[in-house]
């Protein structure tokens, strides 16, 4: 009967059973990485709980810290006048306002605890000494009290006099029961708990009230207690896992209390935790196997009708999709099978036609790329060159060769923004060749340009030596800047006059020297002597100033902006 039936049945129905395979097997990769997922979650989930117990139980802490520096400083006059007995009233105003406050002391500095009782105690009677904190601090241990049971934790802070150093210490004895209870009021499961242990790994806070005050390595199995002791005192936070004493295993997570150094232990018996995970993989495994079983023999029960043929198609399309369209499918009958062998056959054809065309059409293309490519690199390249060039040009002067006043004015600002963010002095020199009309007018123009160019390059290479800029303003006007101090500017511009003198150009109608010389005229700005940074034009207004003292006083020598004139000899 199953022969009879059309192929698109026969098609549809082995589609059917053989899809069931990956899919079920993909529900068993699924339910394994459910449980590691699960497992992980838990233990994650401890890791947060106890993370954030540890957070709640160290804010707690900062917040009687800070209530406490709040105290000092709102009480500053009061401790430092070191009168114990209005100290003491203030304190015991205080500690009845807060109810978790068991008792307050103020420690002078020598040594003398005043408490909120009325006593009074020498703490350097103490075997371990007696020193102020400099920094809140918090007692790594719990003071139980007897025969009440309470247990108290010592919160100090210190009192800082007007230098800075400490004149005293404020410490306030909490009842740590608000603390504690952040570790009884977790719960997980049936044996799913907390507990608080102290740096020493002593148990400060169980379920179990008969391990207050004994060590971890008391109730572990001994080849447990120094892998686990080591782990929980040297790490901050993490997950551990061990076997106790009477041979349970627990898995959990601990996080560090910040001040205190006590761990934040979170656990659950591994049985409890694992025991969903257990059933759900062997139901899980159960099914898949059943499922495999019946879609194997399936499959081989039908690849008799369907295996020879498809096996034959899917590899044809294989080698296409590398691009080996030379294959042909035999497709001499006339079902549905063969019908699709012929329509691929006849894709095949076309493809191998388009991709043909292709070929021819891409050959071309890439030979139009390279030569289209060729020329937009050639051109790009002579654009950069030229856009390089004009930028050049636009910062140059154009007969000196060195920066012009529009660079000049971009690069002075640039440092006297920076000069007033930095604090760092700058000095802005203008020069002018002396008598240069005179020069002009006696050997033309063309040696008046030689001059300039010459000037110019002196000064420049001057200015570099001590890290400045040298521009051309306009015709025989000049000007450096530099970021240096007074003493580097005195010193730069004596060797600017000076390196112009040593060119010794001829100048016969000099009235200052014998060859060309130049006058300057300096302004100093020291960030920490303005308040403002002033404007570029107000500082260039001061050079100028002194740059016309100095040719109204002789030329061929420098001055700054409140200085008399000096010549270097």
């Amino acid at each position: 009967m199953f022969r009879k039936l059309s192929l698109r049945i026969k098609f549809t129905a082995v589609l059917l059973v053989f899809s069931l395979f990956p899919l079920l097997f993909c529900i068993a990769i699924m339910e394994n990485r459910n449980g590691n997922f699960l497992h992980t979650e838990i233990e994650q989930g401890q890791l947060i709980l106890a993370d954030a117990t540890s957070t709640k139980m160290a804010d707690l802490l900062k917040g009687k810290a800070v209530m406490m520096t709040e105290l000092i400083r709102t009480h500053a006059e009061l401790f430092q006048s070191g009168e114990a007995d209005r100290i003491m009233r203030e304190l015991r105003f205080m500690k009845s306002i807060d109810p978790d406050i068991f008792l307050m002391s103020y420690i002078s500095p020598d040594g003398l605890a005043y408490h909120t009782t009325g006593n009074v105690y020498d703490l350097n009677l103490d075997p371990e000494g007696f020193e102020l904190v400099t920094g809140p601090e918090v007692d790594r241990e719990l003071i139980e009290l007897h025969p009440s049971g309470e247990r108290l934790i010592i919160v100090k802070a210190p009192i800082l006099g007007t230098d800075g150093k400490p004149i005293g210490n404020l410490a306030v004895m909490l009842q740590a029961q608000t603390l504690l209870e952040q570790i009884h009021d977790i719960s997980l499961g049936e044996t799913g708990s907390a507990y608080l242990l102290s740096e020493q790994g002593v148990y400060l806070a169980h379920r179990e009230a008969g391990r207050l005050g004994q060590t971890m390595a008391e109730t572990l199995a001994p080849e447990e207690a120094g892998r686990l002791t080591s782990t929980l005192l040297s790490e901050k936070q993490g997950g551990i896992s061990y076997k106790e004493r009477d041979g349970t295993l627990v898995e959990g997570a601990f996080s560090t209390v910040e001040m205190t150094g006590w761990r934040v232990v979170v656990i659950g018996e591994q049985g409890e935790i694992l025991e969903p995970l257990i059933r759900s993989r062997a139901f899980t495994t159960t099914f898949v196997l059943i499922v495999v079983l019946l879609v194997v023999i399936t499959g081989i029960w039908l690849s008799g009708f369907f295996l020879r043929s498809i096996v034959a198609m899917s590899a044809l399309m294989r080698r296409a999709a590398q691009g080996d369209l030379s294959g042909r499918l035999e497709a001499g009958g006339t079902d549905e099978i063969d019908s699709l062998k012929r329509n691929i056959n006849e894709m095949l054809d076309s493809l191998t036609q388009a991709f043909d065309a292709r070929s021819e059409l891409t050959r071309k293309l890439q030979h139009a790329n390279s030569s289209l490519e060729e020329k937009v690199r050639e051109r790009t390249l002579e654009l950069e060159q030229a856009n390089r060039w004009l930028e050049q040009q636009a910062l140059l002067d154009g007969l000196t060769g060195i920066a012009n006043r529009k660079q000049f004015t971009e690069t002075s600002q640039r440092m006297l923004d920076r000069s007033a963010e930095e604090g760092a002095e700058l000095v802005l020199l203008l020069l002018d060749i002396d008598y240069f009309k005179r020069y002009n007018d006696t050997y033309g123009h063309v040696m008046g340009d030689e001059c300039l160019k010459n000037v110019a390059g002196a000064l420049q290479q001057e200015a570099e030596k001590h890290g400045a800029l040298a521009a051309r303003l306009g015709g025989e006007e000049f000007a450096v800047i530099a970021a240096m101090t007074e003493d580097g500017a005195v010193s730069l511009a004596g060797h600017l006059v000076e390196r112009v003198r040593s060119l010794q150009i001829p100048h016969r109608d000099s009235q200052a020297a014998p060859y060309v010389t130049v006058s300057c005229g300096g302004v100093i700005y020291s960030p920490e002597a303005a308040q403002v940074a002033p404007p570029l034009e107000t500082l260039i207004q001061a050079a100028d100033e002194a740059l016309y003292k100095v040719k109204s006083s002789g030329r061929n020598h420098y001055l700054f902006g409140g200085r008399g004139p000096s010549q270097v000899t």
